[in-house]
């Protein structure tokens, strides 16, 4: 993967999953989607999608491997969050009467005190 993203790979059963099973997550961390990961590993969509769903070992691996590259994603958009804010205020500044109502509603400034 780019940018140094987690990887299938990287998960700590990776290595005891049958080697079709491998090569289909391999295929997913590459961005192929299910049908041309599922090709490349030599199954089916729907073997895939059923070792997504009922697969105890590739869905651990796969789910792992999901939420490591959400947690990455996550951090990585932190650290745009003073540039956003920065952006926000510019815009409210310069009149978005959109924006700064919608700022206002997401602060719940229009919520009654408990």
């Amino acid at each position: 993967m780019s940018e140094n993203l987690p990887a299938p790979i990287d998960q700590p059963d990776f290595d005891n999953l049958p080697i079709d099973q491998q090569i289909a997550l391999s295929a997913l961390a590459e961005g192929c989607n299910n049908i041309e990961s599922a090709e490349r590993a030599g199954v089916t969509r729907v073997t895939l999608w059923r070792w997504i769903r009922y697969d105890p070992a590739f869905a651990a691996v796969y789910n792992a491997w999901k939420q490591e590259l959400t947690d990455a994603a996550r951090t990585k958009l932190l650290t745009a969050a003073p540039s956003a804010t920065s952006a926000v205020l510019k815009a409210v500044e310069a009149g978005d009467a959109q924006l700064a109502l919608s700022l206002l509603k997401s602060l719940g400034v229009f919520k009654p005190p408990k």
